[in-house]
This record gives structure tokens, sequence and C-alpha cells, in this order.
């Protein structure tokens, strides 16, 4: 990371860390999710860098040859709103008349059989895999033949898993929020939908990515070079949000 990008960085987690330390009454939950989400350490990007043996594998391996890969990663909770990209695959198959897509769910939670039994009864079982709990190693190795990610929270989207898909350079689509704002940019290193807009929208921009290789290439460089510029690693972050605290405390 040059020096300019690690000044961009300091600059964006300044600007978390600030509300995280000043604003200390009155927090929704969400608002308290977005100002702690850019603070996590990238645990799986970590255990991928620190590990031996080969993390980046073929589709082939998983007998995904030919198929556009769409991935979600999170607990399997209600609030997680992970039925958002079932029905999305859905509308893509049954309206778009797409074939050769496929949904990984990474992820264990309450919801999961409830989501396993929407798929099955919207008929897309060969379409949607819910792949349970993965070590963070091995989410790094389906990262690696991802098309594109998806997160669609009812909260606040930007978390880990977000930041991983930077770090990997996958397109993402998720929701237009406090926390997504502040990292990511429509058109640029994502593509964002207003919530309102939803349900209209996600197959449309999904299908648009799918099929604009030129699109898609141009977010999965400009996601590579947004988590360099603004995600630090956890060293970075403690320090600062040591020497942060410590000067309000003087104060």
């Amino acid at each position: 990371m040059d020096r300019r990008a690690s000044k961009k960085g300091r600059a964006f987690y300044f600007s978390i860390i600030h509300r995280k330390v000043v604003d200390t009454h009155g927090y929704t939950r969400g608002y308290l999710l977005l100002i702690l989400a850019p603070l996590f350490v990238v645990v799986g990007i970590l255990i991928k860098l620190d590990s031996p043996g080969p993390v980046f594998l073929s589709k082939r391996e998983f007998n995904l040859n030919n198929k556009e890969i769409i991935i979600m990663v999170s607990r399997l909770v209600a609030w997680k709103r992970v039925e958002r990209g079932i029905y999305c695959v859905y509308k893509l198959i049954k309206e778009y008349k797409f074939s050769n897509i496929v949904l990984l769910i990474i992820g264990a939670g309450s919801q999961r059989k409830v989501l396993e039994k929407l798929v099955e009864w919207l008929g897309i079982k060969n379409s949607v895999q819910s792949l349970g709990l993965i070590p963070h190693r091995e989410v790094a190795k389906y990262y690696s033949i991802t098309n594109l990610f998806l997160s669609l929270y009812d909260i606040t989207n930007l978390g880990n898993p977000v930041l991983e898909a930077l770090y990997f350079g996958i397109p993402i689509i998720t929701i237009s929020d406090e926390g997504t704002r502040q990292l990511l940019e429509d058109g640029y290193n994502s593509l964002l939908i207003k919530p309102k807009n939803l349900e209209r929208d996600l197959p449309v921009k999904v299908k648009l990515l799918l099929e604009n290789n030129s699109l898609r290439e141009k977010i999965k460089k400009n996601a590579r070079l947004t988590f360099e510029e603004k995600v630090l690693t956890w060293e970075q972050r403690m320090l600062l949000e040591d020497r942060l605290i410590k000067g309000i405390l003087k104060k």
C-alpha cells in the first residue's frame, strides 16, 4: 500500500472512528452496526494470506464449470434477507431464461431449513446450493471462483463479507444505505440499489453484470483498488484508534 493510499485509508477510518468515540448516545441498532462494521478485521483474508497451500481454484474443481456463480455469505437469520437472493435467481431463470447460474449460500443459522424449503418450492434446487458453515480458508476458495456477490440485509450491508468481496475484486450488488455509501460507489466499484426499488431492480442489475463484461471488469478492478486505498490492516486500525481515543481523552 503506497503512502497516498495509506493516507486515504486513514482519512476514511478517522471519519468512522470519530463517530464511534464522540457520538456515544442515541444509536439505533442499524447505525451502531454502520459504525462498527468497518472496524472488524477481515478474518477470512488474513487466514488466507497466512495459511499454506493453494487457495485459488477453478470452477471445474467444484463441478461448476461454465456456470455464472453468485455468492451470499452471512448468518442465516431473518434480517439478513437471503431469500431476496433466492427470489432473484428464480426471476432470472423464469423471466430472463438464464440456465447457467448458480447461487451459493454460505452460512448457518435458524433460517437455513426455511430457505432450503423455499428453494424446493420454487423449483430451483439445481440452481441454489446451501453450503452451510464453512471455514474461512474454504470460503476464500469459493470467492476465487465467484462472478458476483450479493448483500441484501435489512440493516447495514457494510461488513466483513463486503470487505472480503472487495479484496477479491468480486463485483458487488448491494443496497444503498448509510454504511455502503461510505465505501461503495454505484457504477464504480459496485452496483447500489435503493431500498424502495430493490424487488424491481435486483434481477435487472444482476442480469446487467452477468451480460456486460466490460462493466463487470471495470467494477472488479475498482473494487480491488478501493480495498487497497481505503481498507486498513488490523494493526493500522488499532494504532489509529488508540491514538485517536487518547487524543480525545486528553481534551
